[in-house]
């Protein structure tokens, strides 16, 4: 008997979980057109961008750390990804890519606060403020190759990932 209201209880979660999603993708996205590098890109705007902007970087971050919602609202899509293909014969030329928002994922970076206690990959983080309206977020390795730096930029008064570089090794 219990096993039948667990299963029950699945059910309904996962179905209300589908209804949700559903609703969240009828409503429109805005979308601009800018050009760089003679490479167009379409920058989409989630519903809420024009929300909660004017906050500072501090605030800012810690929502965008820890909330997926929040944090697909305040990507600069395509996201500019950089990283090394350590197995190709040719590593020492970055690979350049741009992600789009439906091959997103969320990154938790409320956690990286314990990733200096873990037994492997581990390292450190840090915020480094390179002007008025950009902010650097390290992840440094300990012993282990990790370099990555997400950089944020405020556009239109809303803090906003603009690029994910991995210099990793």
């Amino acid at each position: 008997m219990r096993t039948r209201i667990v299963i029950i209880i699945v059910l309904m979660i996962t179905l209300i979980g589908c209804i949700d999603k559903k609703k969240q993708s009828k409503t429109p996205l805005k979308t601009e057109n800018k050009k760089e590098e003679n490479y167009t890109t379409k920058i989409v705007l989630h519903p809420s961008s024009p929300k909660d902007c004017g906050m500072n970087f501090k605030t800012f971050f810690i929502r965008f750390s820890s909330d997926s919602t929040f944090q697909i609202s305040r990507i600069k899509f395509p996201l500019k990804m950089e990283y090394y293909d350590v197995y190709s014969s040719d590593s020492t030329s970055p690979i350049e890519e741009y992600i789009k928002v439906e091959n997103y994922r969320f990154f938790d970076l409320s956690i990286d606060g314990e990733a200096e206690d873990r037994e492997t990959n581990r390292f450190t983080s840090e915020i480094e403020k390179k002007k008025e309206d950009t902010y650097i977020y390290y992840q440094l390795g300990i012993d282990n190759g990790i370099s990555v730096k997400f950089q944020f930029k405020q556009i239109n008064d809303c803090w906003l990932l603009e690029s994910i570089k991995d210099d990793s090794v």
